[in-house]
């Protein structure tokens, strides 16, 4: 089964699924026009005296920004969200290109197993004078292949070692009942919270 958004790979053992990230269209726009000054900056520095300890350290600074830049554009465009259930063992990652950080769970660890089917994900931000204002003022929440992942929501949640977790932070769809049939068929029966017929609704 696929979508414009989504990739679910099964066997009887095994499940994955993909999802590209929800774009901030703000966020990506404020990325362009950053990695664009910086780079119209770079263009005409050759003239900086590299003798200077300052000028070098300028330069090394505006290399790792047009570096940051160009990640967070990459991250924004072509980031996805992996979550793999195999061998007793759930795997959740944001990766760029396949490579990212992630954590994995040992299923019969796992308790309190229940869907979010009214789940809705906003970070599709729109592009107006007060989300600009309001997106400079504060960190940009969506999470990055960088860092373990650590959403604060999702359209799946649990708790492990007595602490919730929530996984499908960029998995909302029309799609999301069939996504949730297949996922919910790996997740042993003592694990969950609810059924699909009654999930927990909510963060």
């Amino acid at each position: 089964m696929t979508s414009s958004r989504y990739k679910i790979e099964q066997t009887p053992s095994k499940i994955t699924l993909s999802a590209k990230i929800i774009r901030n269209r703000l966020k990506l726009l404020l990325t362009c026009r950053d990695l664009v000054i910086v780079l119209l900056i770079l263009a005409n520095i050759s003239n900086l005296n590299f003798e200077s300890t300052f000028n070098i350290i300028l330069l090394i600074f505006l290399g790792l920004l047009s570096c940051q830049c160009i990640y967070d554009l990459l991250w924004q465009l072509f980031g996805q969200e992996y979550i793999h259930v195999q061998n007793g063992i759930l795997s959740h990652q944001f990766a760029l290109f396949g490579l990212g950080k992630g954590k994995k769970f040992s299923l019969v660890e796992i308790s309190q197993w229940q869907p979010h089917e009214n789940y809705a994900n906003t970070k599709n931000t729109k592009i107006t004078l007060r989300n600009y204002l309001s997106q400079r003022r504060n960190t940009s929440t969506i999470s990055s292949p960088l860092r373990q992942p650590n959403s604060k929501q999702g359209a799946w949640s649990f708790v492990y070692h007595g602490k919730t977790i929530y996984i499908g932070e960029f998995f909302y769809s029309d799609d999301y009942q069939a996504i949730n049939s297949k996922l919910n068929n790996l997740i042993p029966k003592k694990a969950k919270k609810g059924t699909l017929s009654e999930p927990e609704h909510g963060l």
